[in-house]
């Protein structure tokens, strides 16, 4: 058995928007793995060119 934390857990509870959740902490190692760029052409005619919505 080992006394040691998992690389996460709850903190606390909350409510988000109505809606029940919890706050957790979380350790580790990340790392960057990449990266990402949007573009639009100035003389594009649908301008933004794309719409991105919230689900």
């Amino acid at each position: 058995m080992t006394t040691a934390r998992p690389p996460a857990w709850p903190v606390r509870a909350a409510a988000v928007h109505g809606r029940r959740t919890v706050v957790p902490a979380v350790t580790g190692t990340a790392y960057a793995t990449g990266t990402g760029a949007f573009t639009v052409d100035p003389d594009d005619t649908l301008v933004p060119g794309f719409v991105r919505r919230r689900r």
